[in-house]
């Protein structure tokens, strides 16, 4: 569809809003990567400050303990801080394919035989479901996050993480307390 002449006065251009839009979703993939890569750096701290510790003779176990519950609760919060950042992505793709769409961006360029020959932005495959992003919206908005996705993957990293922090915790508690102080 060409751009709509019977905007509001004043009203920016659908092409000007189509700008901030690309730009917005630019964001929000800088910001899930960026969150990524603080959640790594931060659980391979931990897990080397775990490992240090052990190797240390007389370690007692509170210490250790201390470290592995501030990992599962980094990682539980770092599954939510995920969600959250995937969910905002997707609704930055919604409104750029929404934008698109308007724009006439979404409609196949006559003379080219590949399917997703469109000028819309279409980084990844599910950007390319512009039908259901366009009219099942809530569902393509809500659905899981799949675990061969980097989103998913990241995501599994930081329950198996939780998951090996709690085991060190109750392994920890059924070892003999040391004295905190010899």
């Amino acid at each position: 569809m060409p751009e709509h002449d019977d905007r509001p006065a004043g009203a920016p251009a659908l092409s000007d809003i189509y700008k901030i839009a690309v730009a917005e979703y630019r964001f929000n993939v800088k910001l899930g990567w960026d969150r990524a890569k603080f959640l790594l750096g931060l659980h391979t701290t931990l897990f080397g400050a775990v490992v240090v510790l052990l190797r240390s003779e007389g370690t007692h176990a509170v210490p250790l303990i201390a470290l592995s519950l501030i990992g599962c609760g980094a990682a539980w919060v770092g599954v939510n801080i995920i969600d959250r950042g995937h969910h905002y992505y997707r609704r930055a793709v919604y409104k750029k394919t929404l934008l698109e769409d308007q724009l006439g961006l979404t409609r196949k360029v006559a003379g080219y035989r590949y399917r997703e020959a469109t000028l819309a932005i279409g980084t990844t495959n599910s950007q390319s479901q512009v039908q259901q992003i366009l009219h099942c919206t809530e569902l393509w908005l809500s659905r899981p996050v799949q675990l061969g996705k980097v989103v998913g993957q990241l995501k599994a990293f930081l329950w198996s993480v939780g998951v090996l922090h709690g085991l060190h915790i109750a392994w920890q508690l059924t070892q003999p307390l040391r004295p905190v102080f010899s």
